[in-house]
């Protein structure tokens, strides 16, 4: 590895894990090996030194900053979720939340983390260069002069020199500043730790400024990227994020055959032509082509080209193909999964949701995002589901709890014990509105309209007119024969967008009996 030497280094590593197929140390250096590869089986080797290490900090950081990289989101959260509870007010928890803010472009809530990250750790550079990056984005001009201050003084230390420089460059770009831009991924790439990606944002900073070295430059870079995969893949992605497809699928026919049958390159190519829709050359291409560990996206892939091209029989061969590759671990799953959500397979990816959310653990983005989906398409019965499977999960959890209980009451579904759990909820939190309209709701139900009134009388007007609980005042009024105050909180919550069909048929029922 420190040669660079990844490919001995990866074979070497295989046999240990060979002899011990359980040894985290081996799982964490396939896990370098891949990251230095820039290959996404980096998430998957870093979600099993996760499993191996028992959730230690020291590897969810580096499964989340993979997932990042990769745009898996979903995985990313899953694995923030399991950091233990002793772990989470240190620097290190509080960087990688920033990190993951920063990523889903929370620049405020991201600034918070690595401010709370450099109280702990105060003459730590990286934080400080960390939070200087984020307020470069402030609307404060003081903070933004500050940070400029502070990656200036930094750009002198050779140890954050580049990433000073990285910083400063972006910064210029988002302004609009392509000439500073330039002159800056210029002192980039003389530095000669600089990294491949370093070479890209040079290359920006000449497409940008229409520079007339531009194409030398490029195929200067593809020269350098021969025999190298993860580097052909990051150049092909980058080509094709700049409307350079055409270019990118002619210059990967000039390589070598040896080099267009490595998995990173067909990865890369693949992704160019779905994004130019033409599905039999890619067809051609993947077909009998061996994605390893990564499989399950050849197959998805291939069931793309099916489904493009009408062949319904073929498509779900393939679909399930892709499913069975993933072997049913999780976090392939997740990849599955956000891939075709990506590209608009709702129901696809609502099946590999659920493969997840039967897990005995890692369930909680996968429920997240079926709930999200439940509650966009006014799917009750299926939302009750998930939120039936979160508290079976979280059973001491009351926010879980009161999911349950709300909806089953909703759907006169087990209602004895969303009665008790109601009940339970308000007892031990009577100010929490979200549990006292479920409890009031519970008492309406029982006919006990009179206690249920009394439940909700400590709020104020204008919690009781929010659209979620206004629903249930109204109904509490109506059904105690109060009609007149009732139909201004029916009224708002007919005008929500987030009600579910049986709530809006009870608010009709009550506004007109």
């Amino acid at each position: 590895m420190q040669n660079g030497d990844l490919r001995s280094a990866w074979l070497t590593t295989q046999q240990a894990l060979q002899i011990s197929p359980a040894d985290s140390q081996s799982c964490r250096l396939m896990a370098q090996i891949a990251d230095l590869s820039e290959s996404s089986e980096s998430i998957i080797w870093w979600s099993r030194v996760v499993q191996l290490e028992k959730n230690s900090l020291e590897s969810i950081v580096p499964l989340v900053t993979a997932a990042m990289h990769f745009k898996e989101m979903g995985v990313a959260e899953e694995a923030l979720g399991q950091i233990r509870e002793a772990d989470r007010n240190t620097a290190a928890y509080y960087q990688i939340m920033a990190a993951y803010c920063l990523t889903m472009g929370q620049i405020e809530a991201s600034e918070k983390h690595f401010q709370k990250a450099l109280q702990l750790q105060p003459k730590n550079e990286r934080l400080q260069l960390d939070l200087a990056s984020v307020r470069l984005q402030s609307s404060h001009a003081e903070l933004v002069a500050q940070a400029h201050e502070t990656l200036e003084h930094l750009r002198q230390n050779p140890k954050y020199h580049l990433e000073a420089l990285r910083a400063l460059s972006s910064d210029a770009r988002r302004r609009g500043a392509f000439e500073e831009a330039h002159q800056i991924a210029g002192e980039l790439i003389i530095d000669p730790a600089c990294s491949f990606q370093d070479q890209l944002l040079f290359l920006d900073s000449l497409r940008e400024s229409a520079h007339p070295s531009f194409a030398i430059r490029l195929k200067s870079l593809q020269r350098a990227t021969e025999g190298k995969p993860d580097l052909t893949n990051q150049l092909i992605r980058w080509m094709d994020t700049r409307n350079m497809k055409t270019e990118a699928l002619a210059w990967v026919k000039t390589m070598p055959a040896e080099d267009q049958k490595q998995i990173l390159v067909q990865m890369g190519l693949a992704e160019t032509l779905a994004s130019l829709g033409r599905w039999n050359d890619l067809g051609t291409l993947i077909t009998n082509s061996d994605w390893q560990g990564l499989d399950f996206i050849r197959f998805a892939l291939l069931a793309r080209c099916a489904r493009e091209s009408n062949l319904s029989a073929d498509f779900q061969n393939k679909w399930e193909r892709a499913v069975n590759a993933t072997q049913g671990t999780v976090r392939t799953c997740y990849m599955l999964a956000n891939m075709v959500d990506g590209w608009g397979w709702k129901t696809e990816a609502e099946q590999v949701w659920w493969l997840i959310a039967g897990h005995n653990s890692g369930q909680r983005a996968a429920l997240k995002s079926l709930y999200r989906f439940y509650s966009d398409t006014k799917n009750t019965e299926q939302l009750y589901l998930v939120v039936e499977r979160v508290f079976e999960l979280e059973p001491h959890n009351t926010v879980a709890a009161n999911n349950f209980a709300s909806m089953s009451l909703l759907l006169k579904k087990n209602s004895a014990q969303a009665d008790q759990i109601a009940a339970e909820n308000y007892k031990k939190q009577p100010e929490n509105i979200w549990f006292a309209s479920t409890y009031a709701f519970s008492l309406c139900r029982q006919k006990k309209t009179g206690e249920a009134l009394k439940v909700m009388e400590p709020f104020p007007e204008e919690r009781l007119r929010q659209p979620d609980i206004a629903l249930y005042q109204g109904l509490l009024l109506a059904a105690n024969g109060d009609r007149d105050r009732a139909r201004p909180f029916l009224d708002i919550a007919l005008q929500s967008k987030d009600l579910l069909p049986e709530e809006k048929a009870l608010a009709k029922k009550a506004t007109h009996p």
